[in-house]
């Protein structure tokens, strides 16, 4: 399922592989293959969001992106350019995961000064921004307190303001809602999601919350074990994966007389909210099944409560995904 798009590529990942190995040479078999043969085209302008579970490789794809570690092999290439030559690289802004990027004991507006500076921005650009940043944020009121005084979603606001100083044509975020409260991180995606909409900008966003990724990005990459299993927009996903499942509700004595009837269905039960009431989900390969189902409740006629189609979800997808992938690996899966 992974493709490209006809869309103008922001950056190009080729081949890319990442391995690394134990300080002692003696322990070269206990080596970790963190990313492997991962080929990807993201386009400009949109939300991209790589998903998996930890230890998939998403934050060694974000740190070879922004060039803090090299690739075993492969290449990264921005708009068309070599990547490992440092003057074709385009401007990139970055938070990662598990890293301090502010310093506490600066306020938030000490940090976005300071940043800046780094950045090669003049006094001027960087007043300008971080007003304009701090109120974006919902910041200003906070920014000249300690940053180590500030809450931590308060703190990751900062981090990504600090992040987007300089108008990157990329940003690259490892986690950014990871443990924040509802409110810090809804502003989060709603910012995001205004930047490419009206600048523009390219967001590559690491995640496990699948809610996250459903909610914010235009295209989805499924990692498992360092290989990319999956590539495509979020709709397309979900056309393709979608089942012809039907959610069943009824009484638990009309389902236990019911339940031999309809053997030859794959089908998974549970109780619903109801006490008495059971939750039936058939699995169905195609609409031959709900038809074939469709005769059988018409002839046993049960009292049924509802009956309804269920649209999956990207959890649902990407356990299917994963599992198709394992299947496959064993040998058991196209």
């Amino acid at each position: 399922m992974a493709g490209t798009t006809n869309q103008q590529g922001a950056f190009r990942l080729e081949g890319l592989t990442k391995t690394f190995y134990p300080i002692l040479p003696w322990h070269r078999s206990r080596a970790v293959d963190a990313v492997q043969g991962v080929d990807l085209v993201v386009p400009r302008g949109c939300v991209f969001s790589l998903l998996g579970p930890n230890g998939a490789g998403k934050t060694t794809i974000i740190k070879i992106i922004a060039g803090l570690i090299l690739p075993t092999t492969g290449r990264v290439t921005f708009y068309g350019k070599d990547g490992d030559k440092l003057r074709s690289r385009p401007r990139l802004g970055a938070v990662l995961e598990g890293s301090r990027n502010l310093y506490w004991r600066l306020s938030p507006m000490e940090n976005l000064y300071y940043f800046g500076e780094l950045k090669g921005l003049s006094l001027a650009q960087i007043k300008r921004e971080s007003e304009e940043l701090l109120e974006m944020f919902d910041l200003t009121h906070k920014a000249r307190a300690s940053t180590q005084t500030l809450s931590r979603g308060m703190q990751q606001k900062v981090a990504v303001a600090v992040a987007l100083l300089g108008k990157p044509d990329i940003l690259l975020l490892d986690e950014p809602t990871l443990g924040l409260d509802v409110e810090s991180s809804r502003l989060i995606q709603q910012r995001l999601r205004e930047l490419v909409e009206r600048d523009d900008r390219t967001i590559i966003l690491t995640t496990h919350q699948m809610e996250l990724a459903a909610r914010v990005a235009d295209r989805i990459g499924i990692l498992s074990e360092g290989k990319l299993i999956a590539e495509d927009s979020l709709s397309n996903l979900v056309a393709f994966f979608r089942q012809q499942d039907y959610e069943l509700e009824l009484p638990r004595l009309e389902w236990e007389q019911l339940r031999a009837d309809v053997s030859a269905f794959r089908f998974t039960e549970g109780q619903s909210a109801a006490n008495e009431e059971m939750r039936v989900t058939f699995h169905l390969d195609n609409r031959e099944g709900y038809y074939a189902l469709s005769e059988l409740l018409l002839a046993r006629r049960p009292e049924f409560t509802t009956i309804r189609q269920v649209t999956p979800s990207l959890e649902d997808i990407f356990l299917q995904i994963t599992q198709h992938y394992s299947d496959g690996e064993d040998g058991g899966g196209a």
